[in-house]
Parts: structure tokens; C-alpha cells; sequence
């Protein structure tokens, strides 16, 4: 009973491990960055505003979101930067 409960603890001390290590390759591949750029586009387009980023990051020490070549327009004028 002792070994199964043993092996029990250590396949899911695996699984969650596994989890971790791809949690963490899923948010240094960038793909993550780039379903956040398409949300904040569509966001924008939403509310009828163009927006394009050409790229973006995200930083979870400071828990921000910063988009670097963008253009951000609509009927009041077009803004060049912001964080």
C-alpha cells in the first residue's frame, strides 16, 4: 500500500513539473506576446479605432505589457507611443 501511494505522489509531482516547464517555454516562445498584440487589436477595433504593433512583451516582474511599433488611430488623430 506504502509503494502505491508512493508511486502515486510521484507521478503527480511529474505531472505537475511537466506543467511548469511548459508553462514557462509557452511564455518565452513569444506565443503568448502575440495572442495578447491580437487581443489589444482587437480591443481597439472594437471601440472603431485602428491600431497596429508591430511587436510587443509581456513582463511578469512588473506584471506590464509594452508595445513597441505602434500606430494607434482614430477619428481624433493618431497617437505614436504609450505603455
Amino acid at each position: 500500500m506504502r509503494r502505491k501511494l508512493l508511486i502515486g505522489a510521484l507521478s503527480v509531482l511529474t505531472l505537475i513539473l511537466l506543467l511548469v516547464i511548459g508553462v514557462f517555454i509557452y511564455l518565452r516562445s513569444g506565443r503568448l506576446d502575440n495572442y495578447l498584440r491580437e487581443k489589444v487589436v482587437e480591443a481597439f477595433a472594437d471601440v472603431g479605432i485602428t491600431a497596429k504593433i508591430g511587436s510587443a512583451s509581456l513582463d511578469l516582474a512588473d506584471t506590464s505589457y509594452t508595445a513597441r511599433n505602434k500606430t494607434v488611430g482614430g477619428p481624433m488623430g493618431t497617437i505614436g507611443s504609450a505603455r
